[in-house]
């Protein structure tokens, strides 16, 4: 699959999930070596910024047990992180992996830009 029909078959795959509670629940999505999005956890979305504000963390925790991490990951101030949709952002990990968020809505993914924007 070419980058361009990896980036349409994106748009299918990471259609927001159903609103079943007030928590901010996204999927966490990589992309493999068919150039297929895998769905790699789903979960509750946790960011937390660096004290010197240069790497933020972002989280997906299990919605019952919130002290379990499912996936994380860390961006670094000098990081393209890029936001495709209303819900969803993508971004090249340290190891050039492509890793994708969905968040469930809006105002999930508007909290992480926000975090993000406090880069700058």
């Amino acid at each position: 699959m070419s980058s361009t029909a990896a980036d349409e078959h994106l748009d299918e795959l990471l259609e927001p999930q159903t609103e079943t509670s007030n928590k901010a629940l996204s999927r966490a999505f990589v992309l493999d070596s068919n150039s297929e999005w895998v769905v790699v956890a789903t979960g509750v979305t946790v960011t937390e910024l660096s004290e010197d504000g240069h790497v933020l963390t972002a989280s997906l925790h299990d919605e019952v047990d919130t002290n379990t991490i499912l996936f994380s990951t860390s961006f670094h101030k000098d990081q393209d992180i890029v936001r495709q949709q209303a819900t969803v952002v993508t971004w090249t990990s340290a190891d050039g992996s492509d890793v994708a968020l969905s968040f469930e809505n809006e105002e999930g993914l508007d909290h992480f830009w926000y975090r993000e924007s406090l880069w700058d």
